[in-house]
């Protein structure tokens, strides 16, 4: 009997034996037999039960389950077949049970063969140079390995990650049901990042990436069957990138973007905007930017001090590439913990910083936030309440049409009101 037919035999029956649990509530029954019977398992470190998450009425049973450390290759299969066993015995009710052993993660289906055979793909990747950890998963209703994630290891760079995202998918053949799962394979910090179904565009990335990199410094890629994101080092160096991408012989329908330490992209943008903006200033002017991110709606720069911000947003106001962008925000200071944040349609920004300027000069005033929803403005010390009252009058100039005026101690206690203007 093949895999597939077992599993829709396996469904009919659940099916009628849920019937009769649907008219109320089967308890934790399920909880319950799984605590009795692996509570003492030797290969079994310890677990988490909860309710099944797609059965939370009929006594289910969802258990994370952590292998004894050490545990052998045969131990951990017979642990493995047990468990299946398990989710075989409950299947009127439901079972979700993952194993997590050492640098693997893998779920636990009723069929004892598919859940050896993604125990098996987890363990082969497990010993591989290139892999760190391993984490392999089931979309939900399906009794085959659907996706995985792999951790490069320390030593392992880029090449080493093109290569095992192209070996993954024969690596996990049996685990699938020679399907090809869903990929994801990047390293421990942000400087590799393959994910999608493999399919011919990891060839397309992979060359992208040796042409640019082996021209220019490139730090760190992130690509996927919709676009390819190189980070170069050097933010000068896009243009040079761009023209090497643009006459590579193989290069397909994939987009190229370039990242850099200077202007950082959100989801799906492109940067144009925001380097046009750029190459509209002036060269001093551009020079305040310590950084810079844009989802190509918004944009946002970070400066060394509130007089660049002042410098920087009056410049803005004379480039007309400014008007592209929805809004506009400068930030002094950490990003968690600015002394100041402006952020304005780009018409309005200089009047903002402007304005913001003005409140800050009081050296009572340790920072200022200030965005169309509302403006928050803390003290350097701590203020009664009527003082704090009384600061909500200089910030009326700064907030938008019924936003939200707060003045907050440094302890985050704070007094608010909302502008009437």
């Amino acid at each position: 009997m093949t895999r597939r037919i077992a599993r829709v035999l396996r469904s009919i029956v659940a099916l009628a034996l849920l019937a009769p649990l649907l008219a109320g509530c089967g308890g934790d029954g399920a909880r319950g037999d799984f605590a009795r019977t692996f509570g003492g398992d030797p290969e079994i470190a310890g677990f988490e039960l909860s309710t099944a998450d797609n059965m939370p009425f009929t006594g289910g049973v969802s258990a994370d389950v952590d292998a004894r450390a050490g545990a052998s290759e045969t131990e951990l299969h017979g642990l493995v077949e047990r468990l299946s066993g398990f989710v075989r015995e409950h299947e009127d009710v439901g079972a979700v049970i993952t194993v997590r052993a050492d640098a693997i993660t893998v779920p636990v289906f009723a069929e004892t063969e598919s859940s050896s055979a993604a125990l098996a793909a987890a363990l082969a990747l497990a010993a591989d140079d290139r892999v760190a950890t391993v984490g392999l998963a089931a979309a939900d209703g399906e009794d085959r390995i659907t996706s995985a994630g792999l951790r490069l290891a320390e030593a392992a760079g880029v090449d080493a990650a093109f290569a095992l995202a192209l070996d993954a998918p024969e690596l996990l053949a049996e685990a699938a049901e020679d399907a090809v799962p869903w990929l994801s394979v990047r390293d421990a910090e942000t400087a590799v990042r393959i994910q999608g179904r493999p399919g011919p565009w990891l060839e397309t990335a992979r060359s992208t990436w040796t042409t640019v990199a082996g021209a220019l410094e490139t730090t760190a890629i992130s690509a996927e069957p919709e676009r390819i994101d190189l980070t170069l080092a050097d933010e000068s160096d896009v243009a040079a990138a761009t023209a090497l991408v643009d006459a590579m012989p193989s290069q397909t329908a994939i987009p190229v973007v370039f990242s850099s330490p200077l202007v950082a992209l959100g989801l799906n943008a492109t940067g144009t905007s925001l380097r046009t903006l750029f190459a509209g200033l002036d060269p001093a002017d551009r020079a305040l930017v310590r950084t810079s991110w844009t989802d190509d709606a918004e944009a946002s720069m970070r400066l060394a001090s509130i007089d660049d911000a002042g410098t920087l947003a009056r410049a803005l106001a004379t480039v007309p590439a400014a008007s592209a962008f929805e809004l506009l925000t400068l930030t002094v200071g950490a990003a968690d913990d600015p002394t100041l944040r402006v952020t304005s349609a780009p018409a309005e920004l200089a009047a903002a910083v402007t304005a913001a300027r003005a409140v800050l000069a009081d050296p009572e005033t340790a920072s200022l936030v200030v965005s169309p929803v509302g403006v928050t403005l803390t003290t350097a010390h701590d203020a009664s309440d009527a003082e704090l009252e009384g600061r909500l009058d200089a910030l009326e100039a700064l907030a938008a049409p019924g936003a939200r005026a707060c003045a907050e101690r440094p302890d985050g206690r704070s007094v608010c009101a909302s502008p009437t203007r």
